[in-house]
């Protein structure tokens, strides 16, 4: 059964737009000609693809729909760009969006972009997510890939490894004066602020699990929004708290940043998800992210071989 093109589309700009009104505006059509399109397809398909509370929800099978749709949109966009390499008259360039966390994107991934925009006809969106694993937004198609610590793909992905990032616990030398002078102990490193970016306290918590061999309950923590406040602030003296080595390597050498576990780095592994079944387009966007990456950062040959010979999927 071939599924009609613009019950498609009209399904999309809905979801897209969070209202039928916005969906019937972005088509010009009417509500009631969007509303008739979306139940089309859905009697079409036998199920419901959206919960019309507010917000609007996908369901599972919606989830899938979306995907697809997005996925035909990609392949025509690539279609077109063979076609006519040069573009087509009124026609614009497909969008394309990938996750990335803030500390990869303010480290080696902006030079992974840059090479992306380069080579690429798509127009690249980064969508800077520190939620980890981004996996919903990728399931639904609104990304192509993320970037994960997690190895487990999600339902109908795949996760390559592309290497390993090293982090360092810093803080200020006047900092360390005040909170570790007798040196960096489970009891100061739970009295002293640390200053985390968003939400994510579970590298902090693996680091100070590897120091001192057991689980820091509780500790003073500080969520900042970005990785360049969170770095600002440990800088000034506000904090202690684990910072990308790349990020913190010239700030160490000049003395302006202590290392407060010198020769002891916490490497987070990093890993690329993808669609595991996905348009021409995406799969030399993947390949190009996976090679560049294991580029820049560090990789256990061993592990890169291994992962090569047998690609985690679900």
């Amino acid at each position: 059964m071939m599924l009609d093109r613009h019950q498609l589309e009209a399904f999309a700009a809905v979801v897209e737009t969070l209202s039928f009104e916005r969906a019937a505006e972005r088509l010009n059509v009417t509500r009631g000609a969007i509303s008739q399109r979306v139940k089309a397809l859905e009697e079409a398909l036998s199920t419901v693809l959206l919960v019309r509370d507010k917000p609007l929800a996908l369901t599972a099978v919606g989830e899938v729909l979306l995907k697809h749709v997005v996925a035909i949109r990609l392949l025509e966009a690539d279609t077109y760009s063979q076609v006519r390499p040069h573009g087509v008259e009124g026609r614009g360039m497909m969008p394309l969006a990938i996750g990335v966390d803030a500390h990869s994107i303010d480290t080696w991934f902006s030079a992974v972009a840059q090479r992306l925009i380069e080579r690429n006809t798509v127009e690249l969106e980064i969508v800077v997510d520190d939620a980890d694993p981004a996996f919903p937004v990728l399931t639904r198609g609104e990304i192509i890939g993320c970037v994960s610590t997690v190895p487990r793909p999600a339902r109908g992905c795949a996760a390559t490894l592309i290497g390993t990032m090293p982090y360092r616990c810093v803080a200020s030398p006047a900092f360390m004066l005040r909170y570790f002078c007798k040196g960096f102990t489970l009891h100061s490193a739970t009295s002293a602020p640390a200053v985390l970016l968003g939400k994510r306290t579970a590298m902090l918590d693996r680091y100070l699990d590897a120091v001192f061999g057991v689980a820091a309950a509780r500790y003073r923590k500080n969520f900042l929004p970005s990785a360049a406040s969170q770095f600002e602030a440990i800088v000034a003296g506000v904090g202690y708290g684990l910072l990308p080595e790349q990020t913190v390597r010239s700030r160490l050498a000049s003395g302006e940043l202590v290392d407060v576990m010198r020769h002891m780095a916490l490497h987070v592994t990093l890993y690329w998800h993808h669609w595991r079944a996905a348009p021409p387009v995406c799969e030399a966007i993947s390949s190009d992210i996976v090679n560049s990456a294991r580029e820049i950062l560090q990789t256990s040959g061993a592990e890169v071989a291994s992962q090569a010979a047998a690609p985690t999927t679900t």
